[in-house]
């Protein structure tokens, strides 16, 4: 997110993209992520060697993914391998470079525009990014179809562009992946979250089964938005349906991957309350609170705000 944003498309903070121009878009962000994961493999054996005994905090590495399916007619198919029209799919090219460190492989899974290369790490970096976090995050919120594209110019730059695919909520029939959050008209990138409970679970067997992952693992982001809309009455504010089964599903989700030896320690949902949403401001909410951005920013809690014996019901199986 902090790569991509920062450094691909200009949303966020130092707004760096195509329009800056002394930045190089097709090799800057690659060297960005490169110095990141040094920095943290570095610090991360610093504390491990000075601090950890006493302090005992854990150390996170996070990924942010959505879940990647074949571009087919009403059938799904997992892409945890490049496919035999020489596409790596955007589960690997998010996931294995670099965190195939964890494989202890050098070579990255995707060749750069141009000839050129990702940036290598050496035995040495390689040595200090294995093991250098206690736990695992991973921010799900959904999933997507994929589709093979040509290399080209009038494709934007950034790891779609470089790993030959495109991404859509809808299948070739045009039907969605699953039940949409809600649709804006005015703004279609506020509508990109898809019920997905099923998808989740396939994530976390591909991160334990493709890349060796058996420390723990949080999810520590998932949730669906919805449209700000201020002219609601309390009743419908209250009435969270969607919300609510998005919850519940993603909770079933991962208990079946926790049922098959997935070592999930913990879930965060997004979020407790309606929030500031980085560069899209206050125009969608995630949160199990509403908050009245108008009226004294009053809360109030919804019909998804966790609900008692929730221990009992989810050790079952049964919301």
């Amino acid at each position: 997110m902090f790569t991509y944003n920062g450094y691909v498309i200009g949303t966020f903070a130092p707004g760096r993209s195509a329009n800056c121009k002394d930045s190089d878009v097709e090799t800057e962000p690659y060297t960005v992520a490169y110095n990141l994961l040094n920095c943290h493999a570095v610090a991360y054996k610093k504390y491990e060697k000075d601090y950890k005994s006493f302090q005992r905090v854990k150390w996170e590495l996070r990924l942010t993914l959505a879940f990647a399916s074949l571009f087919v007619v009403r059938v799904m198919m997992k892409m945890s391998k490049p496919c035999n029209m020489h596409m790596i799919s955007g589960t690997d090219v998010k996931v294995k470079w670099p965190e195939n460190m964890q494989k202890f492989s050098t070579t990255p899974t995707a060749n750069y525009p141009k000839g050129l290369t990702l940036p290598e790490f050496s035995d040495d970096q390689c040595t200090k990014l294995i093991d250098s976090y206690d736990f695992l995050g991973i921010n799900y919120y959904t999933a997507f179809y994929i589709q093979y594209q040509a290399l080209s110019v009038d494709i934007p730059p950034g790891y779609t562009r470089d790993g030959r695919f495109k991404a859509s909520g809808n299948d070739s029939n045009g039907d969605p992946i699953g039940k949409q959050a809600y649709v804006d008209p005015t703004n279609p990138m506020l509508s990109w979250v898809y019920l997905c409970p099923a998808e989740l679970t396939e994530l976390l067997y591909l991160v334990k089964n493709t890349y060796n992952v058996s420390k723990p693992i949080i999810i520590t982001e998932n949730g669906s938005p919805e449209m700000n809309d201020t002219g609601k009455t309390y009743q419908e504010v209250w009435d969270d349906t969607y919300r609510l089964e998005y919850i519940q599903k993603h909770l079933t989700a991962i208990r079946t991957a926790i049922c098959n030896k997935v070592n999930v320690k913990g879930y965060f949902a997004w979020s407790f309350m309606d929030s500031f949403e980085w560069s899209f401001g206050y125009k969608d909410r995630f949160g199990l609170t509403y908050v009245d951005y108008v009226n004294n920013l009053q809360r109030y809690p919804k019909t998804g705000y966790f609900r008692r014996n929730f221990r009992r019901k989810f050790s079952a199986g049964n919301f």
